[in-house]
């Protein structure tokens, strides 16, 4: 046993047998995992045991030192838990974030003059929440609808602010104009009670006097009238078909459940919302602690930490061999959003029913999961190969360059962790110290600024965009900032000649450059390891582009 984890077994043996979290920290002082316990010490030393999992392979090399918080109940640990995750975005926690959270419409009650908004966060107190949604595009049809059917306004405060004369869209029909008091107040709050009405499920009557209406209209030959309205009932029946009825009650719950191997586990949320399933969306965590005590606390500390950021519904459903655990749910989640919830097992055939369509669903998406990262994973070790790394390139970051005739020069820093984007960690910089058009410098420049963030984790492999002019001054930069032991690649677009005349069109592929090494080197053009690193240049070179555009623009403001 390496001496670092001998001194750790004598420091855990001081620590307290209460209930609290710890971190678990590595040499630069970063937290690559938080946990929560009753009893400290002996949930600490659990991860020293004999057994090859998870905690042995990947996260104890990786420890240098535990740190700890004491806490008086175990609700409270949770919580505590629940925010030093989401603060620190540990490597061997769950991860809740992904590239798109769910949205949901809100209704702003809070303001003078309602409105609608699209939102990814249940952030603004006083405003109503329905959600969430799966797909943004139903989201954003419905506010339309809502907005034209009910005449509430869709201006910004801004605009409302600035109005003198009503804009189009009240002449139009589509809106009550409340910027140039054309209404007041109590007759726009009856406009949105009905829209909320609607939204809440009870408008089949408002659906039904809008066919009426079509109707009449029609009659009345005023077909364009008859038509928006033909537009918005067909939009309402979109909508709704998009939605699977599942009960009659015209519940609001959500159901959680999860399937796990010995490697993996995947939670699998449920949305119910009057009645009818709007969304449903899975986490999947590889290389976690399974040990039989271990699972239920995980699942608590997922929920936890999931509705620190979402809709709290009024019911949750969860398997009910964790009834021990309810309790504590509940009480957890009513000091996060001060109203109480009922946390309790499937009750009846339609829960149970719910209750197996997320079990079902988090069974085929851990499948689809699993087959994904070992692909990843394969992927990895050719890269690993090919390149000759000591280590596996779980983390990999990638530099590009974008200017225009050596104006507004800026450049990108883009990171994948295990083969996918990590945009949390994207960085974007301005060349300040190089004039004209001068990439290999710029590029060193950026480096260098790199390299002196000590907090950020090191990367398993840089890659540069460029050839071996970049690659030198790569290198160059590693050596002055003392990361020699940071393995470096640049990497060539594929080039396409210009001949007009030849009857083929011949190509060259990415190409590879390596220190030390003359020649280049190339991947199988339809393998997943030259996706991958083509993905994380392309990714570089947009992220660049989009900021080069964006101060351009701002020039000419």
């Amino acid at each position: 046993m390496k001496k670092s984890q001998i001194l750790l077994k004598e420091t855990i043996k001081n620590f307290p047998i209460q209930c609290g979290v710890y971190l678990m920290k590595d040499i630069n002082n970063h937290v690559i995992y938080v946990g929560k316990a009753r009893n400290l010490k002996s949930r600490v030393q659990s991860y020293f045991s004999n057994t090859k999992t998870f905690k042995n392979v990947f996260l104890i090399p990786r420890i240098h030192h535990i740190d700890y918080i004491l806490t008086d109940t175990e609700v409270e640990a949770y919580l505590l838990e629940a925010s030093l995750v989401k603060k620190h975005n540990p490597r061997y926690n769950v991860r809740l974030k992904d590239d798109k959270s769910y949205p949901y419409i809100r209704c702003s009650m809070e303001e003078s003059f309602p409105r609608f908004y699209m939102e990814r966060r249940v952030k603004k107190p006083g405003s109503l929440y329905f959600g969430p949604y799966t797909d943004a595009g139903f989201v954003r049809q419905m506010i339309r609808l809502l907005n034209t059917r009910f005449k509430v306004r869709d201006c910004s405060n801004h605009f409302m602010k600035g109005r003198k004369k009503p804009c189009l869209t009240y002449y139009l029909g589509s809106c009550t104009a409340p910027c140039v008091n054309k209404v007041n107040k109590i007759d726009y709050f009856k406009q949105v009670k009905q829209s909320l009405s609607f939204l809440k499920g009870t408008g089949t009557a408002i659906l039904k006097d809008m066919e009426r209406r079509m109707k009449q209209l029609s009659k009345q030959e005023r077909f364009e009238e008859a038509a928006r309205l033909r537009d918005s009932i067909k939009a309402v029946e979109f909508c709704r078909a998009k939605q699977s009825v599942v009960s009659q009650k015209k519940n609001n719950l959500d159901v959680i459940a999860f399937h796990k191997d010995k490697q993996a586990i995947l939670f699998q949320t449920l949305h119910i919302r009057i009645g009818a399933v709007v969304g449903h969306r899975s986490y999947y965590h590889s290389r976690f602690h399974q040990s039989p005590r271990f699972i239920p606390e995980r699942l608590c500390s997922f929920i936890i930490q999931y509705y620190m950021d979402n809709l709290l519904p009024k019911l949750i459903l969860i398997s009910p061999k964790y009834i021990g655990y309810f309790s504590t749910i509940e009480k957890a989640l009513f000091k996060i959003h001060g109203k109480s919830v009922c946390v309790r097992g499937p009750k009846g055939s339609t829960e149970k029913k719910l209750m197996d369509i997320a079990l079902k669903n988090a069974q085929s998406r851990f499948k689809e999961e699993n087959l994904k990262k070992q692909s990843f994973l394969q992927a990895l070790k050719d890269i690993q190969k090919k390149f000759r790394l000591k280590c596996l390139p779980e983390r990999m970051e990638c530099f590009d360059i974008s200017h225009f005739q050596g104006q507004k020069q800026v450049a990108s820093h883009v990171v994948f962790h295990e083969g996918i984007p990590r945009k949390e960690d994207y960085r974007r910089y301005k060349i300040k110290t190089v004039e004209g058009v001068d990439d290999f410098a710029s590029m060193k420049e950026v480096l260098d600024r790199r390299f002196k963030h000590r907090e950020y984790p090191a990367p398993h492999l840089l890659i540069v965009d460029g050839g071996k002019g970049q690659l030198t001054k790569a290198l160059q930069a590693l050596k002055e900032a003392g990361r020699e032991d940071i393995a470096v690649v640049a990497m060539a677009k594929a080039r396409v000649p210009s001949d007009f005349t030849a009857k083929e069109v011949k190509s060259s592929g990415e190409k590879f450059f390596l220190p030390g090494r003359k020649n280049a080197l190339y991947f199988h053009p339809h393998s997943e390891a030259l996706r991958i690193l083509t993905h994380l240049r392309d990714e570089a070179h947009r992220f660049a582009i989009t900021y080069h555009r964006k101060l351009f623009q701002k020039s000419f403001l």
